[in-house]
């Protein structure tokens, strides 16, 4: 059974957006819907999970069509936040009952799409790989990748004269710093080359290894889709499991996995 390509996505997403045109256009209009988040608040819900764990989750998203577990064939997850409009004013305790209900349902249900959903579910239904970025550099080195080195320093100047870009908390609040500050910095490689890798593809990387070792690490981190950044020393700086898929090669590629995803068999549905 051939399912339907669901994009998340938020409006600013000028990357998704393009990827369902790409759809649309592969395999005509009918085939992708495109989900903005911030729907998710205001949909009708219905998630049944059966004792062998298999999950069927009905979701009926306000002003759009009803989406159903073994009717979608992949979903684009794209996700970094969400957001309950109309519940600004209500209690504190109630505010933050609603938000830790969405957030669950949300993640069981993507969760429940298994290998459906291209993009990694975080705890609370949003795009989350690693829990941080060193735990990605971590997991890079374990892939057999070269990962660039840091500088952290209680203040910017003892770090010395150093060419690199900054990252890291100043007096206390995210945000850069030069050298020259006396608040807590990390000195990190400056970005360079931006490697992506769309399931088994992969663009941009300046040799084999780096390719190869690339695309262990969407496998391990079960991020199919994922932008690897260098530095000009061929390090990896940091990992993007949101790559803003700019590029021509990125938007097809994602387009043709999800519909390469959509045309697997689909798991048999919980009755009910």
């Amino acid at each position: 059974m051939t399912g339907s390509v669901v994009v998340l996505a938020h409006a600013r997403d000028l990357g998704a957006a393009a990827v369902a045109r790409a759809v649309a256009t592969l395999a005509g209009p009918a085939r992708v819907v495109l989900v903005r988040p911030e729907r998710l608040a205001a949909a009708r819900w219905s998630h049944r999970v059966a004792p062998d764990g298999t999950a069927r989750t009905v979701v009926e998203p306000a002003g759009g069509p009803r989406l159903c577990s073994e009717d979608v064939g992949a979903v684009l997850h794209r996700i970094r936040y969400l957001s309950l409009p109309g519940f600004e004013s209500a209690p504190p305790a109630d505010r933050d009952y609603a938000y830790s209900e969405l957030h669950a349902v949300v993640g069981s249900w993507l969760l429940g799409l298994r290998d459906r959903t291209i993009g990694a579910v975080g705890p609370h239904g949003t795009v989350a790989g690693p829990p941080s970025a060193r735990a990605w550099l971590a997991l890079a080195l374990d892939c057999g990748l070269p990962v660039g080195r840091s500088v952290v320093a209680t203040r910017g100047d003892l770090a010395g004269g150093s060419t690199v870009a900054t990252r890291g908390d100043v007096a206390g609040r995210p945000g850069a710093a030069g050298v020259s500050s006396f608040a807590p910095v990390e000195l990190t490689p400056r970005p360079a080359v931006r490697v992506s890798v769309v399931g088994d593809s992969v663009t941009g990387a300046p040799t084999d290894a780096i390719a190869a070792g690339c695309r262990r690490l969407a496998v391990r981190t079960g991020c199919p889709l994922l932008d690897v950044l260098l530095s000009e020393d061929v390090e990896v700086v940091a990992v993007d499991p949101v790559p803003p898929l700019r590029t021509r090669w990125a938007v097809d590629a994602t387009a043709r996995l999800l519909l390469d995803t959509a045309h697997r068999p689909v798991p048999m549905a919980v009755p009910g």
